[in-house]
């Protein structure tokens, strides 16, 4: 048996030959935010429109992205769409955890953590964040 980040691993690496088999290429970063963004989207987006009797508001929408996004409840992998669902049904809590990571979001709505690495190419070399000079 795999632990945990093994585990990780092994479904990620299937996201990205999924995406190649699909597409003909591999995932440009965006892609990962792109799909957590949906995702999370379409989860908060069920839960409202079954509390809402089918009708979704902005502020009920932004609410439940918030509580999706809250630490808490069961950890759902970006896999996982039938548990989300399953426990959002039932009134229960998840925290979204996606390609890039855990989904939380400050006061303001903006992302606490992600996967992520901001590369700058200088005189022909990538450099990222934490390279020396890099900036």
């Amino acid at each position: 048996m795999l632990h945990q980040e093994g585990r990780q691993d092994q479904l990620d690496r299937c996201c990205v030959h999924k995406f190649q088999e699909i597409w003909g290429d591999l995932p440009f970063e965006d892609t990962y935010f792109m799909y957590d963004t949906t995702a999370l989207l379409l989860i908060a987006l069920d839960r409202v429109l079954r509390v809402q009797s089918g009708v979704a508001t902005r502020e009920a929408l932004a609410e439940a992205l918030f509580e999706e996004a809250a630490r808490g409840g069961v950890q759902v992998g970006w896999y996982d769409f039938s548990t989300a669902v399953e426990r959002n049904r039932l009134g229960l809590g998840i925290q979204y955890s996606g390609l890039t990571g855990p989904v939380q979001f400050s006061a303001n709505g903006e992302r606490r953590s992600g996967n992520t690495t901001v590369w700058t190419i200088k005189n022909g070399q990538f450099l990222d964040d934490t390279t020396p000079g890099g900036q």
